[in-house]
């Protein structure tokens, strides 16, 4: 089209920013042993049910976030999620294939507190998921009010996950 600010030139532009991230996460995750703990925080979504009415609820364009980090146990990155299977541990390469990557950050912090807040989550795999504040959330929008209805400090969602992990390493 050629014209600055058009509608194609935006969404181009739009788009040349998400995909920027997700490329750059595959020259990090490449990092060898002793360059770093890198973690990637991402944004995602899928054409699940579930999925639809998250972001039907927020009105965000993703509807799930996530922790990606290199595993020396696995050789591998791994993904670190609050889904419906609870807050589990998965092969990076597994969860790409069910989910639409919109964008993901390496999060730069020193190392001590990146491996500390790893040890901290860990305490929580296995949680399960937590399905019904998630319909706290949508009263909680649809009625104003202060608090989220149904929300338990034993269960996840993976915004909470995410939130739990930032503030052990002092985000």
């Amino acid at each position: 089209d050629g014209l600055t600010g058009s509608p194609a030139t935006e969404a181009r532009e739009a788009a040349a920013e998400v995909v920027a991230p997700v490329v750059a996460l595959q020259r990090h995750l490449d990092v060898a042993a002793g360059e770093g703990f890198p973690i990637h925080i991402g944004f995602s979504t899928t054409t699940g049910m579930l999925s639809r009415l998250i972001r039907w609820a927020t009105g965000a364009p993703v509807s799930h976030c996530f922790l990606v980090y290199q595993c020396g146990v696995f050789g591998s990155e791994m993904v670190l999620e609050a889904s419906g299977a609870g807050f589990r541990v998965m092969a990076w390469n597994k969860f790409g294939r069910a989910n639409k990557l919109s964008a993901v950050y390496r999060l730069h912090r020193p190392d001590p507190d990146l491996r500390g807040g790893m040890s901290k989550l860990a305490l929580r795999l296995g949680d399960a998921y937590d399905t019904l504040s998630l319909l706290g959330f949508l009263l909680r929008k649809l009625f104003h009010l202060r608090r989220v209805p149904f929300n338990s400090r034993k269960k996840l969602v993976c915004s909470e996950a995410i939130a739990l992990y930032l503030q052990s390493v002092g985000v």
